[in-house]
């Protein structure tokens, strides 16, 4: 047994991945209005109500993600977001906007990698 491997390792991991979406929606919450702001930029409804959503799915899915409780679940629940954000928020006439979605496409590999570790004792 590998402890590097088996234990210490998956751990960073999660702790850096559910980092960067309860970082994202600890960000959310505090700049709600601009949040709202940047749905309703893009032409989709119920700003406010799409700001909240999301700081619930990147907080609570972070905090699974990182304490290892329902990370399958928690690691599909993100992927779903990002291709959702990915499909609604991208400009690909915009080389940042591009640049996003290529980053969001690693990071949906790396919960797609999350969601299929059958070792976690909680799912």
């Amino acid at each position: 047994m590998n402890v590097w491997i088996d234990c210490y390792a998956p751990l960073i991991g999660r702790v850096f991945m559910g980092g960067f979406f309860l970082w994202n929606g600890i960000q959310a919450a505090l700049n709600l209005p601009a949040a709202a702001a940047m749905f309703a930029a893009h032409g989709l409804p119920y700003g406010s109500l799409l700001a909240m959503a999301v700081v619930v799915v990147e907080v609570v899915g972070g905090i699974a993600i990182i304490i290892g409780v329902y990370t399958r679940y928690a690691a599909l629940m993100l992927t779903l977001y990002l291709v959702l954000q990915a499909g609604f928020l991208t400009n690909f006439n915009d080389d940042g906007d591009l640049n996003r979605f290529v980053l969001n496409l690693g990071i949906i590999g790396g919960l797609l990698y999350i969601s299929t570790d059958k070792n976690r004792p909680w799912g």
